[in-house]
């Protein structure tokens, strides 16, 4: 599924936006895709902004219904294509958020660090780049009271239940600084994002490499597949 939307992605959007917002507008497209593909529909859309939309968005959503070949409700057409344009930094205008978000990313990255001792996350500016547009674009949705629902938070929260504990830990800034806190669905969302580099920071150690990955689709999607391998092997 990654490999498809990157393609779709390519073709629609890749010209207008950056690496960053490819990256966790194709992180929460998938996320949505488990949800319809278990037949998990909302009731009602928060689509009611429809100026936030552009049309590469429009196209984008248009090309992933027809990949994924399932009868989806208009509402739920309606909400990703809403809920992408959020996630879009560029569609952000209040300069208070973007200092928010930045001092709550690197706040963030300096959590995780000092509960794993892992020293190197402070020199990963992908990572930092990538929680600072995430954050960016949260803070507009919690201004809307939205919050992202995420069907992989019981897994992570099971699985990565370190790395999820230490992320929570945010909230206590969230609600200092504008006064709301996140649920666990935008708290393993923001988890996700330092998933690719767990088990390093929870190590934390220099080992001997047993196998090499490689992947034409990307990065991100290269490391997810060498941390399922890692569990498989």
């Amino acid at each position: 599924m990654f490999g498809e939307l990157d393609s779709i992605y390519n073709s629609k959007i890749s010209a207008l936006e950056d690496n960053m917002y490819r990256r966790n507008m194709i992180l929460y497209t998938s996320v949505w895709f488990c949800r319809i593909a278990k037949a998990n529909y909302i009731k009602d859309s928060h689509a009611n902004s429809k100026g936030l939309v552009s049309q590469p968005i429009v196209d984008f959503v248009s090309e992933v219904e027809k990949t994924i070949n399932l009868s989806i409700p208009n509402n739920e057409i309606e909400e990703l294509q809403f809920m992408l344009s959020t996630l879009n930094p560029h569609n952000v205008s209040n300069t208070a958020d973007w200092v928010q978000g930045q001092i709550l990313s690197l706040k963030l990255v300096e959590i995780v660090k000092n509960e794993f001792d892992a020293s190197n996350l402070s020199e990963n500016f992908e990572l930092q780049e990538a929680l600072i547009n995430h954050v960016i674009a949260l803070l507009v949705r919690l201004r809307l009271d939205i919050q992202f629902y995420n069907p992989l938070k019981d897994t992570i929260i099971k699985e990565y239940g370190e790395l999820y504990k230490a992320v929570k830990k945010i909230n206590y800034y969230f609600k200092e600084n504008i006064g709301k806190e996140l649920n666990n669905d935008e708290i393993t969302f923001l988890a996700i994002h330092f998933l690719t580099f767990y088990n390093d920071i929870r190590n934390n150690q220099r080992g001997y490499y047993r196998a090499i990955v490689i992947c034409h689709h990307g990065k991100v999607t290269g490391r997810i597949l060498a941390e399922n391998l890692k569990k498989l092997f």
